[in-house]
């Protein structure tokens, strides 16, 4: 669960609280930084809402803020991190992501506090279309606030739902104003359906996307106040006076609380098949298998292929595709200098060379040391490494319960889990467990990978880094290479370098494709 914004001391404003006063000094923000503007933003709201200050000119100030609030968090949020797959650790990214998410629940602190005063149940201090801005404004800074929690993975605070459903009850509960307008409604139906959308199987970026199309589409989300008894158990519900996420209903429900309200997702879930196999719209593959996602996940169909069986067992992980690469590389090495019977190293190993030069590197112009054992070169743990458990596995998955705090897995990232062999898998989708540690879940692609060099056949001094996995038929798993996605794309023939020698294959189809990595179906030729 995210955790609340620690922030207790007040700084002074920046401003008079009145009127001309603060125009002037928004006049003259500066928002070169916009890190440090956030940050600043977060201050002044943080304070005026321990100030007394008169509605109207509190309201006048959100007005002003908020737009530009917005605008700030989703430029900083937005900063895309290139090869997340090399650089697990990125303790700036969450102080981004921190300050942008308490900024938007102070902001919209700040208009519950308002929508809580005696003057807003009056009709004659606000207009009806002030009250309106005031509760969609409210509706759209939790909006926000939840995007940015979604893409850290964490859940949403205590009280988080309870501030939702009071801005929806001012409107549509007639408890504070009568107001039949659309904007409330529309504002609601965002949160809801992007919780609704699974966020945990995206990564931050596809989050993103996912987030701006639903804020076209959520409208045409229903909110009823009966489903048919068919589709009772389909159907996600809330209650409006209690601070609890949309959930698929029980026996339990009473169907007569007036607070009680169903969320049916599926005329969205069709407009987003709709973008996805329209052709004018030139979504690439990677699109297209993520509004495939969203639409399943909409219609509640989440169903298993292959049922997941109770598993408690300790293993090693490995995560990122550098990392990857190095212990498979160590691998060989070892596994050549074990084999050897004489004791030397065979220079054609994979990496041995490679290893040797480095070693002799690092040792230059230095004291003679001992050699260490060849467990100690091998066997030490890297910052990428960490001891997880399986909790469950399937045929082509597995569920993995994740302690480690310092490394923070993303969706779409590669992953190794290393038992009696070497097992490499995409990470699909994360969640938070009631312990507070991470639980991920995994599609397995293969064992008994090796790192390689690739390169295209009208380029082959090129060469990249790539995982190769061999061809199982266990699993209907067939021969492939795994790429980061920077920007190389396989030609139809390329050139593989393993087993001492370059190898000519034939690209055949693209099999997965995630933000970070993508992989190809391979056949050897001659």
């Amino acid at each position: 669960m995210f955790r609340y914004c620690p922030i207790a001391m007040s700084r002074p404003l920046p401003f008079a609280v009145n009127d001309m006063d603060f125009l002037r000094w928004f006049k003259s923000l500066n928002l070169e930084d916009e890190v440090q503007s956030c940050e600043q933003l977060l201050h002044i709201l943080l304070t005026l809402n321990k100030t007394p200050v008169a509605g109207k000119t509190r309201l006048l100030i959100l007005e002003k803020i908020a737009p530009v609030l917005f605008q700030l968090t989703a430029r900083i949020t937005t900063q895309p991190v290139i090869n997340q797959n090399l650089h697990p650790f990125d303790a700036d990214e969450n102080t981004v992501y921190d300050f942008s998410i308490w900024s938007c629940v102070e902001l919209a602190n700040s208009y519950k506090m308002l929508s809580m005063e005696e003057a807003f149940k009056k009709n004659t201090y606000y207009s009806q279309q002030q009250k309106s801005l005031l509760i969609t404004h409210g509706l759209q800074a939790l909006s926000k606030a939840l995007l940015y929690m979604s893409q850290l993975y964490n859940r949403p605070y205590a009280n988080f739902w309870s501030d939702c459903y009071h801005f929806y009850r001012l409107a549509h509960h007639k408890e504070t104003i009568k107001y039949s307008g659309e904007s409330i409604t529309n504002a609601f139906k965002h949160v809801l359906v992007f919780y609704l959308s699974h966020t945990n199987q995206f990564s931050p970026q596809e989050m993103r996307v996912v987030y701006a199309l639903l804020g076209q589409y959520s409208i045409h989300a229903k909110l009823l106040k009966n489903v048919p008894e068919k589709k009772f158990r389909g159907t996600p519900w809330v209650h409006l006076r209690r601070d609890l996420p949309p959930s698929n209903p029980t026996d339990d429900v009473d169907k007569d609380d007036p607070y009680v309200l169903y969320t049916a997702a599926v005329d969205v879930a069709s407009k987003v098949l709709e973008a996805a196999y329209d052709k004018e719209l030139e979504h690439s593959y990677l699109d297209q298998l993520m509004l495939l996602r969203l639409a399943k996940a909409l219609t509640s169909n989440t169903q298993r292929k292959h049922e997941r069986v109770p598993v408690n067992t300790p293993c090693m992980a490995l995560i990122n595709f550098e990392h990857l690469i190095d212990y498979l590389r160590n691998q060989a090495l070892e596994n050549a200098y074990t084999a050897n019977a004489k004791g030397y190293i065979d220079l054609k190993a994979t990496g041995a060379l490679h290893r040797i030069t480095a070693n002799i590197g690092a040792g230059y112009n230095r004291q003679p040391t001992t050699p260490p054992e060849l467990s100690a070169i091998f066997n030490t743990t890297r910052p990428a490494d960490t001891h997880v458990k399986l909790i469950d596995k399937s045929k082509n998955g597995c569920g993995v319960l994740w302690p480690n705090k310092r490394i923070k897995p993303k969706v779409g990232n590669i992953i190794g889990l290393q038992q009696k062999s070497l097992n490499i898998g995409f990470i699909r989708w994360l969640s938070q467990s009631e312990e507070s540690d991470t639980k991920i879940g995994v599609e397995l692609l293969g064992i008994n990978a090796q790192a390689i060099k690739i390169s295209n056949a009208g380029q082959p001094d090129t060469e990249i880094d790539a995982i190769y996995l061999p061809r199982e038929d266990s699993n209907r798993q067939p021969e492939s290479v795994l790429v980061l996605n920077n920007g190389f794309h396989p030609d139809e023939y390329i050139f593989i370098k393993k087993e001492h020698s370059n190898n000519r294959y034939r690209q055949m189809r693209q099999l997965h494709s995630t933000e970070f990595l993508n992989r190809y179906q391979i056949i050897q030729v001659n």
